[in-house]
């Protein structure tokens, strides 16, 4: 059952997940002309795409939206953009105004509630190093936080900011604190504090792969990062929710295969097979070759991918 699912999925009952409300999160590129400047014409057919794909929540401007790449006026452009357009799409926004500068956080935090956003993302600020306690960590995050009444996710991603505060001291310490704190985009590979954190009404999005694996845990909120692997996770899911184990561990092995192909080149490139250019990154990020975005499309047709997700 799947390469690597089988002892997984028979840790799995059925009633442990239901099949209703799958909430799929996708942080998309931040979209920009071929001098880099920023392309927000481009949001509206990101936010019809992301909704066609089946994504059902948004999280703008965060890593994969090259946030430390954005000057502060940027980030507010690509926040009123994105407020917008998600909301005309019915998409729950959740905009990062996370940073170093507590000062900017605040004013792109004042600035996403202005404007009509559904909710705030931080990631804790950690360079030149990250916070060198829970409660500096906390009060961090609470000064962000206080500064508007919208519903407040952290962005817990250790590999980034290195933080080592155990997740469970934070969660404890910030709902005793912050009475806004709704959420987390949980980016780690670790079901106990998955396990342990859900136990409370937040809102926990799973990142890590396979998706499948916290499922028998109770996982119905993920993060795909790439919208258009929506389709994927909703057979997979369903097929899991439906007791069919061996369906399932099919559609997690066509996600292996087809994030597979996209090492040929990037991720970013197939937003541009499916009907909306991102144009160039900003380094430190490098565009494809020619020589690549064709590998990956011919990889991604072998995998009868252009059938799978809707191009329309």
């Amino acid at each position: 059952v799947g390469k690597s699912l089988g002892p997984i999925l028979l840790l799995a009952a059925v009633g442990l997940c239901s099949a209703a409300d799958f909430d799929l999160l996708s942080a998309p590129w931040t979209p920009f002309h071929a001098n880099f400047s920023l392309n927000l014409d481009l949001v509206p057919t990101l936010a019809q795409m992301h909704k066609r794909f089946g994504v059902t929540t948004v999280w703008v401007a965060g890593c994969m939206g090259q946030w430390p790449q954005l000057s502060t006026a940027e980030r507010a452009d690509l926040i009123t953009i994105w407020a917008k357009e998600g909301k005309a799409q019915s998409l729950f926004t959740i905009c990062h105004v996370g940073s170093n500068d507590l000062e900017e956080a605040v004013e792109l935090a004042h600035h996403a509630e202005q404007v009509g956003c559904s909710a705030i993302g931080v990631i804790a600020p950690s360079y030149p190093g990250p916070p060198s306690s829970n409660q500096a960590l906390v009060q961090s995050l609470k000064i962000v936080a206080d500064a508007t009444s919208l519903p407040f996710y952290y962005y817990h991603i250790p590999a980034v900011t290195r933080i080592s505060v155990p997740l469970v001291e934070t969660v404890a310490a910030a709902q005793a604190v912050i009475p806004t704190f709704a959420g987390i985009k949980y980016v780690e590979d670790n079901i106990e504090t998955f396990r342990n954190i859900s136990a409370g009404n937040l809102k926990i999005f799973w990142a890590a792969n396979p998706k499948l694996k916290a499922m028998p845990f109770g996982a119905t909120r993920f993060v795909l990062a790439q919208g258009y692997l929506a389709p994927y996770l909703l057979k997979a899911a369903n097929a899991f929710a439906a007791g069919d184990n061996t369906e399932a561990a099919h559609w997690s092995d066509a996600w292996d295969n087809v994030m597979t192909a996209t090492r040929l080149g990037d991720t970013r490139c197939v937003d541009k097979m499916l009907g909306a250019d991102n144009g160039p990154p900003r380094l430190p990020l490098q565009e494809v070759t020619k020589e690549q975005y064709d590998a990956v499309h011919a990889a991604l047709e072998a995998l009868d991918f252009f059938k799978i997700v809707p191009t329309k």
